[in-house]
């Protein structure tokens, strides 16, 4: 979530005067199977704007124990930083430990294994921000359709929740910081206040940023994880009315993360909820949310080169250093299904893989938690 919090109440009051917008027209989906419901938390202007778009998953039964599911998207025209994918898990950690202890009986939500997917798209920034059109939702709309053609999934998924960290800034007048029907997309400002940088405009509109320590984007991906597992904004805050309560977390209170809370009724929804199951207590007191690096190695996430994409018969995978240990490559079809399985041996430097046989489409090639694109032809 996105959301500059300025200080005394009035003036919060009237920055945070919510109105509701449908926007299923301007987000470019595919044919409606259900709605689902996309909760605005940008910072320029700071409104709460809730609408309905169009969903293209039906209703399913879990197949597996549900889990939230941090994504790291790096578009074509960024470099990957491993640093953001430290922080993204660690962010999530801290976050597991303070919905535990809100709701003090053991129950939280799972991480899912690896910590966080790193997607390396084939889209540039700008992709992001126009194709399908500029309409106030296709920022996250984009993004949260590349990912599920990288790892599969979709809305209202079963067996997960998806928070996407995209290392992109959504275009004037898009939603930078959406969260609903399990879905979260963040830009790139909410990377750099993980790992202390500071926030830059979006727009040239835009008033300056304020600058957040860590702790905030912490909160802010804790109010977005709220949303996506069916939290609203609080009652009265997006009608401006002084009933609402401005600290609850899925208010404004996550910017004074982790002082803040979640209010009586977000706990018992919580508690219904199928991602949240009693685990084993944490150690006592919080952990820290203002060093997400400390105590953490950046892992080595440098991405091996295949050539050729697109690919006809072989692919040869070309690693930057050779592997330290046996790995298992997977190629997997545009819905997530795994369709071969390669060996990998530890010391290879590069790798040739038979893709005969397979039909011409998309695919995705997975390594630990980095995957790349591939067209089959």
């Amino acid at each position: 979530m996105m959301l500059s919090v300025s200080t005394g109440p009035r003036r919060m009051l009237a920055l945070l005067f919510g109105f509701l917008w449908a926007i299923a027209a301007q987000a470019q989906a595919p044919a409606a199977t259900s709605l689902r419901v996309l909760y605005s938390c940008r910072e320029n202007p700071p409104s709460a704007i809730r609408g309905a778009v169009a969903s293209s998953l039906s209703a399913a039964k879990p197949t597996v124990i549900p889990e939230v599911r941090l994504v790291y998207l790096v578009p074509s025209d960024r470099t990957l930083n491993s640093s953001y994918a430290v922080a993204i898990a660690n962010a999530g950690r801290v976050l597991k430990q303070w919905y535990q202890g809100q709701l003090g009986n053991t129950r939280t939500f799972d991480l899912h294994t690896p910590a966080v997917d790193v997607v390396q798209s084939t889209h540039p920034v700008a992709w992001y921000q126009s194709n399908g059109g500029n309409g106030f939702a296709q920022f996250y709309y984009n993004a949260a359709q590349d990912v599920f053609a990288a790892i599969g999934g979709g809305y209202n998924d079963p067996n997960y929740v998806y928070a996407i960290y995209i290392d992109a800034e959504s275009a004037c007048g898009q939603c930078g910081g959406c969260g609903g029907s399990g879905v979260l997309v963040v830009g790139s400002n909410d990377l750099k206040g993980l790992v202390g940088q500071p926030s830059i405009r979006y727009c040239a509109t835009d008033p300056a940023p304020v600058q957040y320590p860590p702790c905030r984007w912490v909160g802010g991906l804790g109010h977005e994880l709220g949303h996506s597992f069916g939290l609203p904004h609080p009652p009265g805050c997006d009608q401006g009315l002084p009933t609402c309560d401005y600290n609850d977390i899925m208010w404004v209170g996550y910017a004074a993360y982790p002082a803040t809370y979640l209010n009586t009724a977000e706990l018992a929804t919580l508690n219904q909820s199928p991602f949240f199951k009693a685990q084993s207590p944490f150690a006592s007191g919080l952990a820290s949310c203002n060093n997400l690096l400390l105590g953490s190695r950046p892992q080595q996430l440098a991405a091996p080169e295949v050539t050729p994409n697109p690919a006809h018969d072989l692919l040869t995978v070309r690693w930057p250093t050779p592997l330290t240990a046996p790995t298992t490559l997977v190629l997997a079809d545009a819905l997530g299904r795994p369709q071969r399985r390669y060996a990998i041996t530890q010391g290879s430097a590069q790798s040739v893989l038979d893709v005969q046989g397979l039909p011409a489409g998309v695919y995705v090639l997975r390594y630990g938690h980095l995957s790349q694109k591939l067209l089959l032809q």
